[in-house]
This record gives C-alpha cells, sequence and structure tokens, in this order.
C-alpha cells in the first residue's frame, strides 16, 4: 500500500496570468497558498485494474478501459499498465480548490513511488501540466500544479521560457489567517466551460489581467508588511476586475451573498478558482465575523489553516 497527501490551494490574486496564453508574451504571476485541506491518493496491488473515484467504481482488464480521463491519463503517462488499485479520500468536496490538479499531482506522485522512483516536487507539477493541459488538453494554468506539489504560501512567477519561479514568502501568516473566512456557496459549477471562456477572450482582457498582475506583487509586499487590512481591500478590488474577465465568474446570487458579506463588516473577498460557485473566500476582522457569519448564515462555514508542505508520501507497507 502507499497513501500521498496532497492539499488543496487557495489563490488570492493573479489567477489567469498563470495561462500559457499570457505568460508565453509577459511574465505571469499568482500568490497562493495551499491549506490543510486536500487529497489522499491511496494504491494497493491488485490483479486487475481498480479504480474508485467520485463517479463510483470501474474493475477493467486494461487502462485503454478506464472511463475517469484524469486517472486514464496518469496511468498511461506513467507506463502503469495493470497490477493497481487506485482510491481517493477527501474531507472536503467542492470546486475551486485547485482539487484537480493536487489529485493528479498525488496520483502521479504515488506512481513514482510504485515503481521505486522518488522524484522532486518541480517534476512532479511539470508531469502535472504536461497530463492536464497536453495530453488530456484542459483549459487553465499552471498555479495549482505547482502549489500542490510544492506547498506553502507562495509568490510564484510564471516566465515566457517555461521557467517557474517560486518564493516562499516569510510574514506574519497567523495575523493574516484569523482574518480570513471560508464558505461553501453548495454551487457547482463547470469550470472547463469558464477557463475556455477565459482563455478566448484572453487577447481582450489583457490589460485586466496586467491590472490583476500588479495586485499580485502589490498584495506581498502589503502581507511582508503587515498591512493586512489593506490586503483585504485590495482583495475587493481584484473580485470588480475577475468579474470584467468572465460573465460566468459570478452569478445574481453570489453577488447578493458578497454583498451581505461586505455590508455585514468584510473588507473584501472573492470565490475562489475560475468563479461561477465553489467557495467563497473574505477577509473580515475579528470583531465583525459573527455579523458576517449571521449574514451568511446559509452557506456552510469551512475552518482551515495553512499548510506549509506540498505533496507527500505519508505511508509506504
Amino acid at each position: 500500500m502507499i497513501i500521498t497527501k496532497t492539499p488543496f490551494r487557495i489563490s488570492f490574486f493573479g489567477g489567469g496570468t498563470d495561462f500559457k496564453e499570457f505568460y508565453e508574451k509577459e511574465e505571469g504571476a499568482v500568490l497562493s497558498t495551499t491549506i490543510n485541506k486536500g487529497v489522499y491518493n491511496i494504491l494497493n496491488y491488485n490483479p486487475i485494474i481498480r479504480v474508485s473515484h467520485s463517479q463510483g467504481t470501474e474493475i477493467v482488464n486494461s487502462v485503454d478501459e478506464i472511463k475517469h480521463r484524469l486517472i486514464k491519463a496518469c496511468l498511461k503517462f506513467m507506463k502503469i499498465e495493470t497490477g493497481v488499485q487506485i482510491d481517493s479520500q477527501s474531507p472536503l468536496r467542492g470546486t475551486g480548490l485547485g482539487s484537480s490538479s493536487s489529485y493528479a499531482v498525488g496520483l502521479l506522485n504515488a506512481l513514482h513511488s510504485l515503481k521505486g522512483e522518488i522524484v522532486s516536487a518541480e517534476i512532479l507539477a511539470r508531469e502535472a501540466c504536461i497530463v492536464e493541459r497536453k495530453i488530456l488538453g484542459e483549459p487553465g494554468g499552471k498555479q495549482d500544479q505547482y502549489m500542490a506539489a510544492h506547498g506553502g504560501f507562495r509568490f510564484i512567477e510564471f516566465m515566457p521560457d517555461e521557467t517557474v519561479k517560486l518564493e516562499y514568502l516569510f510574514f506574519n501568516k497567523e495575523e493574516l489567517l484569523k482574518n480570513l473566512m471560508l464558505f461553501n456557496t453548495g454551487v457547482t459549477r463547470d469550470s472547463v466551460l469558464i477557463q475556455s471562456e477565459v482563455r478566448k477572450k484572453l487577447e481582450e482582457n489583457r490589460e485586466i489581467l496586467r491590472k490583476m498582475r500588479e495586485f499580485a506583487y502589490e498584495a506581498k509586499n502589503l502581507l511582508k508588511s503587515s498591512r493586512f487590512d489593506e490586503f483585504g481591500r485590495l482583495l475587493h478590488k481584484n473580485w470588480e476586475l475577475k468579474k470584467k474577465i468572465s460573465l460566468l465568474a459570478s452569478t445574481e446570487v453570489l453577488n447578493s451573498q458578497y454583498q451581505k458579506a461586505i455590508d455585514a463588516g468584510a473588507l473584501g473577498g472573492k470565490i475562489l478558482g475560475a468563479g461561477g460557485g465553489g467557495f467563497f473566500l473574505f477577509y473580515v476582522p475579528e470583531q465583525k465575523q459573527e455579523k458576517v457569519r449571521n449574514a451568511l448564515n446559509n452557506l456552510k462555514e469551512v475552518k482551515f489553516d495553512f499548510e506549509p508542505l506540498g505533496s507527500r508520501i505519508v505511508y509506504v507497507d
């Protein structure tokens, strides 16, 4: 048995500038952190292939028969033909936390271990990008794979020559954390549809994305100088720009919920990931949090902490 643990991520600023269509012409930059919620990938030996996932369980004789596209792609990429059972567990379900990339990174990590290989976080991130973006052809950026593999509170730059620069940020993280609130909207959405729209309209939105990239640099400096309330207000400005990039990023219901939080005392916030549903993140001074909690009493609050580590092997038998 092999078990890997891979964290989910919360992206604060710069999403969209990690798309190849953006950074191939000019550098992209994002500010993200991993959290103590994630996915466990569990591998066992099995004479035939057995894979369990959110849509059910598949028992097949060959990799080509697997219907789950991501699992199939990872196995084929790693040249695993048979003799494996794959299961996964996660304490948190929802969209916008980079869960698909976390699953890919964790599964690739486990498959490398199955073959007796220990690989770096950089290799895991690059391989997950190949699987998701090139083999499967799914739209999106690269921050999710790099965050899942490396972990920590990071400022990441994506360069036109495909190099990725990661900076681990040092500041009073506890002071920031106590002002953050996470709510599950209970709304699911098709992230591929939203990401496809963002990619299609990227050139006409390049100036907006440049401004969002500037916010990422500004936010990094705000954290380093402990100006946390300004960080929260910048989240609001960023959310207003994000809604301009995609009409699918928000809805009337989500806009109403966001405004309730602002009226109750939140300084800023955003829908995580592509938008359209999933999780709301808000920056709320502690003395206002109970009011925000009451204003959003129809949403489930999720307690979390920052996670300093990326994907890792936690058990081998």
